[in-house]
């Protein structure tokens, strides 16, 4: 792809972010909200409890939007924050300026509209906070940007908020949602099977984004990627895979494909020691214990609270495969990368089914082997 092309969808791109619906869905977003207010808090806390000196910190915050974040950062950080940078590369900076003179918080943060690959910034941030994430984790993610950023601006001991991202796999039971494709079967008595093929594709591109029930899932969640955001690599997160994921169900019912989402962990540094553990630590002389890290983890999996980013559904066969609880082994290779030829910040994602078989160690087992060689 061309540079100019490029440019265009990142014009497109950032275009979309000056949309205030856009804005609104993330901003009811409560779990994110919490998230990263609950992440803001926890770190003021540790700094308090580090002694850390007052109008010492630098934060900057990557894709600012409204600047609710930037808006977290200067409120609950004070007294240690000396400035918060925002860099927005929409129209929605002017905004974000409004936003934050309204609630008397211009002395400290100061926005910057510019893409972050351009800013020149008055210096190094101690803290690089931003909600990069897209649908799948990685789904016009803006992670590039925020690791040019990091490699930029942050200071050698800086923080990344979020510090670690994890994206994880299931194999579902998809019926319910499928379920709608049997009206073309009988309508009325009349036979509209001839619209079914038409029907599959539309049920299963409307289902790539969806909230999946935790009963839906035949088997335990597997991890398909894990990155540090303080040291990856923008060519670690452009290709992921393939990787090969077996999963033993624990659930009977038919297999119709995958279900991919995402945690993200901000991690804070390690806590500061409580007297009773300096007390127990006084009593033990093994000297082996590990300085417990301040956490707080966002997550997206089934059966949290919903958010907007909901769950990412990949089907690979809409009849579904029958498989048994316990007795069923499903292997499949998992594919992710970015579309160099369309646009980078979307993502090519496919499973390619290897087996579904069982673990029953008779020869004359019922169930037999499925072994299927497409891309979903």
């Amino acid at each position: 792809m061309s540079s100019v092309e490029q440019e265009k969808h990142d014009g497109d791109y950032f275009a979309a972010y000056n949309d205030v619906d856009v804005h609104e869905i993330m901003l009811r977003d409560e779990p994110r909200m919490e998230g990263y207010l609950s992440a803001v808090k926890s770190l003021a806390k540790l700094w308090k409890e580090q002694g850390v000196a007052p109008n010492s910190k630098i934060v900057l915050d990557v894709g600012a939007g409204t600047s609710i974040l930037s808006l977290f950062c200067a409120r609950e950080l004070q007294p240690f924050v000396k400035a918060v940078f925002a860099v927005e590369a929409s129209p929605m900076a002017k905004v974000a300026e409004t936003i934050i003179k309204a609630n008397k918080l211009d002395h400290l943060i100061t926005v910057f509209q510019s893409a972050v690959e351009d800013v020149v910034l008055p210096e190094k941030a101690d803290v690089i906070i931003s909600e990069w994430m897209g649908f799948y984790l990685f789904h016009e993610s803006m992670l590039p940007s925020v690791l040019i950023a990091r490699n930029k601006w942050l200071k050698p001991d800086g923080l990344m908020m979020p510090s670690k991202a994890r994206l994880w796999t299931a194999p579902i039971d998809h019926s319910g949602p499928l379920e709608t494709l049997n009206l073309w079967k009988d309508i009325k008595g009349f036979d509209f099977s001839c619209l079914l093929p038409a029907a599959i594709q539309r049920v299963m591109v409307k289902q790539t984004l969806t909230i999946v029930q935790p009963e839906q899932l035949l088997a335990f969640p597997e991890l398909v990627k894990e990155i540090n955001l303080q040291t990856v690599t923008i060519e670690e997160v452009q290709t992921i895979g393939p990787k090969n994921i077996e999963f033993a169900t624990i659930r009977s019912g038919l297999f119709h494909g995958f279900s991919l989402w995402f945690d993200v962990t901000f991690g804070l540094g390690p806590k500061a020691p409580s007297d009773s553990a300096s007390s127990s630590k006084d009593i033990e002389d093994d000297g082996d214990e590990e300085e417990e890290d301040e956490e707080v983890v966002l997550t997206t999996a089934p059966g949290s609270d919903d958010t907007h980013w909901k769950q990412m559904v990949v089907l690979l066969d809409h009849n579904g495969i029958p498989v048994e609880a316990g007795d069923s082994l499903i292997s499949a290779d998992v594919h992710l990368a970015a579309d160099k030829a369309q646009n980078e910040r979307f993502y090519n994602v496919s499973f390619e089914i290897q087996s579904v078989s069982s673990l029953m160690a008779d020869d004359d087992d019922p169930f037999g082997d499925y072994d299927d060689d497409e891309d979903g």
